[in-house]
């Protein structure tokens, strides 16, 4: 089976939380399938924080600062 969709989605719940969910079978996210809730926790928050950051750097180097 080929996925041209992504299957990743990520809703935010009404307290402000995230919600994330995926096909189990996505070759794409199979290596979430072991993963613990913390791992989870862990794994997306480092994604984040690393995407957070090179925005930042992108967003400084485009305004000459």
């Amino acid at each position: 089976m080929t996925y041209t969709e992504d299957s990743l989605r990520v809703t935010e719940n009404d307290d402000g939380t995230l919600a994330i969910e995926w096909d189990p079978n996505d070759p794409r996210y199979m290596f979430l399938n072991d993963m613990t809730q913390q791992e989870l926790q862990d794994y997306f928050t480092q994604a984040l924080e690393t995407f957070i950051q090179e925005c930042e750097e992108d967003e400084s180097n485009n305004t000459g600062s």
